[in-house]
């Protein structure tokens, strides 16, 4: 925890575990040692790196900024990333207020590896409940746009890594309202979820016009906005991060260039005719793109499409079928057991593919639900989850399978997969204490 109290010269640092904050008191004596480092907006540093081995401790500040109208900079960093000089940070840091206000107010003059650290440390107090949800969206809301600012359209790319944290941010968040509704679904559930779907794609949107040559001509335009190696990749990012938050522009741009791209007689085309960054999300747009459980799309994905193209877009295809839960309501009406089934059943998956399949499924909502239910069901000892684990080649085909659990995030859904595990036990099968530690310790 850090918070500069500027008015006597000095700050307070003090070390937390970063655990779950009602856990804290179990774990409060262990103290570590921790490298302390600050620095102002221009790069100075400010007093002396120490190793903090005590709970806490105040730090005279003197800075030597030349861009400060008071003896300090407009800001300081902690343990800040610099790469040329071999400086890396291992540890959160949790800002006060006041530090935070001001590293907000100049955040597009902090540098895309910090601003990468900051808004990555954010979400993981908001994980840890040590912020508010509101609060972590508010400061979200408040850097985008500044860390946008000096951008050029068709010249600069926003930070992959800075973008790609933010939109697992978001996906998270959406995957917890998700596991609300589908437990009690309230009116309350419901419109939380879309506000924040809204938001998210607000955000996501801001970066977006950055990527793609014209959003208004099409967002899967072969082509990307800069010619560099982060921008095909970032369209990709954003673009799938669109899809799971439901945006309906998006899911029916990526069906229209789907059927557009299958109407070419050379199956070549067919497969390339969108660049490969965005190519998993134009099949999870096409997956998703019916909502009234018309299987016709994931028919021709599945039968007509997935035979005919190379293993890497094979992949692409199982990482994407998690998406027609989108399209037939909270259990997919019956698609996903149908996408399921496939993988399970089908000679074109091999099986390292099959329990891949099933990892990428677990990312997307309602359908981790569907694929638990799948896996679990059935006899103790002869369910789905037995048979792969058993027939599983080591510890790197096993250890997928007792994650398969482990995005789950509910009270509920905890004490049921814990009852699986128990009920294994007691029918003494071999596999339990493999399933045990791996699978409920990860819930």
């Amino acid at each position: 925890k850090f918070g500069a109290r500027f008015y006597d010269d000095e700050t307070m640092v003090e070390q937390v575990p970063f655990i779950t904050r009602e856990m804290v008191d179990a774990f409060g004596a262990q103290l570590w040692s921790i490298p302390i480092t600050i620095r102002d907006e221009s790069g100075q540093r400010v007093g002396e790196s120490f190793v903090l081995r005590d709970a806490n401790t105040s730090v005279l500040l003197n800075s030597n900024s030349s861009n400060s109208s008071s003896s300090f900079s407009d800001f300081l960093l902690v343990n800040f990333i610099d790469a040329e000089h071999g400086l890396y940070n291992f540890f959160r840091t949790f800002y006060d207020d006041a530090s935070l206000s001001m590293i907000v107010e100049h955040f597009e003059a902090i540098e895309p590896p910090n601003q990468f650290q900051i808004i990555s440390d954010r979400f993981a107090l908001m994980l840890a409940t040590y912020i508010s949800p509101e609060s972590y969206l508010d400061f979200l809301l408040d850097v985008v746009d500044r860390m946008l600012l000096d951008k050029v359209r068709g010249t600069d790319t926003p930070d992959l890594s800075t973008w790609s944290v933010i939109a697992q941010s978001l996906l998270t968040m959406d995957d917890i309202f998700c596991e609300l509704q589908f437990e009690a679904n309230t009116a309350d559930d419901v419109s939380l979820r879309a506000y924040l779907r809204q938001f998210a794609r607000d955000v996501l949107y801001r970066a977006l016009e950055f990527v793609v040559v014209d959003v208004s001509r099409g967002v899967f335009d072969d082509t990307c906005a800069v010619d560099d190696g982060d921008c095909g990749i970032l369209k990709g990012v954003l673009l799938d991060a669109l899809i799971r938050v439901n945006d309906r522009n998006v899911i029916r741009q990526a069906h229209e260039v789907y059927y557009q791209c299958i109407e070419h007689e050379d199956v070549d085309v067919q497969s390339e005719c969108v660049a490969d960054d965005v190519w998993q999300a134009m099949i999870a747009g096409v997956l998703s793109f019916h909502t009234n459980g018309d299987d016709a799309d994931l028919n021709h994905v599945l039968d007509e499409l997935y035979p005919s193209v190379a293993i890497d877009k094979q992949q692409y295809i199982l990482n994407a079928l998690g998406a027609v839960y989108l399209a037939g309501g909270d259990d997919g009406g019956g698609l996903l057991l149908r996408a399921i089934e496939f993988i399970d059943k089908s000679d074109a998956v091999p099986h390292n593919l099959k329990i891949a399949g099933f990892n990428a499924i677990k990312g997307w909502c309602y359908a981790r639900n569907a694929l638990w239910s799948w896996l679990s069901g059935g006899e103790i000892g002869r369910t789905p989850f037995d048979r792969y684990f058993q027939n599983a080649s080591g510890l790197f085909s096993q250890e997928p399978l007792t994650a398969m659990a482990d995005t789950f995030a509910s009270d509920t859904k905890y004490d049921e997969i814990a009852q699986f595990f128990a009920a294994a036990a007691d029918n003494g099968s071999s596999t339990v204490t493999t399933r045990t530690n791996a699978g409920t310790q990860r819930v």
